[in-house]
């Protein structure tokens, strides 16, 4: 799990980059190069290339840290490495390669010993819509799919279901005075909450982000209604998030997270 999840931090760590010639121009923009989370004392370190796509991810907890690479060798069938070290085990390398579609999206992720493979579907305004992912392997041997609704620009809900056996439903509620200039958060493959996916950057792209920040999440199986989570914002003067305290309605206290730009 603990792959899935940073495999998941790395896919909410990049947002846009298309297929046209200006991609080989220095990006002058906007970057977040750290967010830091004081629960678990949790650390996120990116880096990018001049063309302000993310080129590295490295997680920092008090468990272990986690690091993950990205190669952009071919704009149509690109490379992603993955290694993942935990300080109590070997190190593991995994590789990835994926394929882009017309839009400039991720169509297919699959890991080079064949073990995972990922499908992707994306609507006209770029939106992630369904997503798939098949485990082959001598231990377990499994089907994941995922449904996202979308409305006035932001995802809505989630559907998330493994073949033979559990559901989930998840529920996203939205600012409606706050713009998402941040590119805080956006559905993807085991990404529930915010603290799944953190922030989207330049680069490895799963479609757009919802255009308003995100105000509430609500998790329920088919049984039973989970934990709701709660988000406000601390912007700077442009707009952009510096600061987000995140409540849990089964847990006390607040996660704060701080978020920190190249400029």
């Amino acid at each position: 799990m603990k792959k899935l999840f940073f495999l998941a931090i790395l896919t909410m760590a990049v947002i846009a980059t298309s297929c046209k010639k200006d991609d080989d121009k220095p990006f002058d923009g906007k970057l977040v190069t750290k967010v830091t989370c004081d629960y678990q004392s949790q650390e996120w370190n990116y880096e990018y290339d001049k063309q302000g796509r993310v080129t590295r991810v490295f997680l920092t907890d008090v468990y272990d840290g986690t690091n993950a690479l990205v190669n952009y060798a071919d704009k149509m069938e690109q490379t992603f490495y993955f290694t993942d070290h935990n300080g109590q085990n070997a190190e593991e390398d995994e590789l990835y390669s994926f394929t882009m579609n017309n839009q400039g999206y991720v169509a297919s992720k699959n890991r080079d010993d064949g073990v995972v493979t990922c499908s992707y579907q994306y609507n006209d305004n770029g939106q992630l819509t369904a997503y798939r992912r098949d485990i082959d392997s001598p231990y377990e041997t499994y089907t994941v799919d995922c449904q996202y609704t979308w409305q006035n620009g932001n995802c809505t809900s989630l559907r998330y279901n493994v073949e033979g056996g559990f559901s989930y439903s998840v529920s996203y509620e939205y600012y409606t005075d706050k713009p998402n200039l941040s590119n805080i958060w956006m559905p993807g493959e085991d990404v529930f909450t915010l603290a799944d996916g953190i922030i989207n950057t330049r680069g490895y792209q799963f479609g757009k982000s919802s255009t308003q920040l995100l105000k509430s999440i609500t998790l329920a199986d088919d049984e039973h209604t989970g934990n709701t989570y709660t988000y406000a914002y601390t912007l700077d003067s442009e707009g952009y998030v510096t600061q987000i305290a995140e409540t849990i309605s089964s847990s006390p206290g607040v996660n704060n997270y701080m978020i920190y730009y190249n400029k």
